[in-house]
């Protein structure tokens, strides 16, 4: 069970990346407001992943 959730877990995490890249490919903006708008996303699901998926990762 335990590598199961592991697993389904980073697949949600990739496919946010490759949904965040895509849209990212799509709208022509620069580097700087890119890495701003997709470093939002990405702090909020690492804390989300601390809180409750903490104990799967150590």
């Amino acid at each position: 069970m335990r590598k199961l959730k592991r697993i389904y877990l980073n697949n949600i995490y990739i496919t946010i990346l490759t949904i965040t890249v895509c849209a990212i490919l799509w709208t022509n903006i620069e580097w700087k407001n890119i890495v701003s708008i997709a470093a939002i996303p990405t702090l909020f699901i690492a804390a989300l992943f601390d809180n409750r998926y903490g104990r799967l990762f150590k």
